[in-house]
């Protein structure tokens, strides 16, 4: 039961997401320029209480309750990846831009296990879950800072 409840409710509110997500970038896109990056950043804003949760919580029900809205906003984020690099790079230098941005991913992804280990020994495993909530938040910050600044001139 504990390995069908850590993934299932996850991907269920991920599909979900990237759907929804999708349809709302689409729809953001036609009012202004930055609209597929506006829905990533909302998708980063609003999985932050959820992924905080997810560390914090001592109930089963509250936790998949956690990963279900940490799922659905993950995949809000996720849907809109290469649709928004697509929105502000040429089509010529495409190819490009999505390898680094495959290989920065790819980065993170294999340096997370070290970080989240080392701050497990040091805090706890639930402090170093929530405290990847931050990083959320810095990140979503960073880009609403992005489309401020940049798309704004492309309007």
């Amino acid at each position: 039961m504990a390995g069908l409840n850590s993934t299932v409710w996850l991907q269920i509110a991920s599909v979900l997401g990237v759907i929804s997500g999708g349809v709302l970038a689409d729809r953001m896109v036609r009012g202004r320029p930055g609209g597929r990056m506006l829905a990533q950043s909302m998708g980063l804003f609003g999985g932050i209480p959820f992924l905080f949760l997810a560390g914090w919580t001592i109930s089963a029900v509250v936790l998949v309750i956690a990963m279900i809205g940490f799922g659905y906003f993950k995949g809000l984020y996720d849907a809109n990846i290469w649709a928004s690099l697509y929105d502000v790079v040429k089509p010529e230098q495409r190819a490009t831009a999505l390898g680094l941005m495959n290989s920065i991913g790819w980065l993170g992804g294999s340096a997370a296990p070290i970080i989240v280990a080392s701050a497990t020994e040091h805090w706890g495993m639930s402090a170093a879950i929530s405290a990847t909530s931050v990083v959320y938040l810095a990140i979503a910050l960073l880009l609403t800072w992005g489309i401020r600044r940049f798309m704004a001139q492309r309007a």
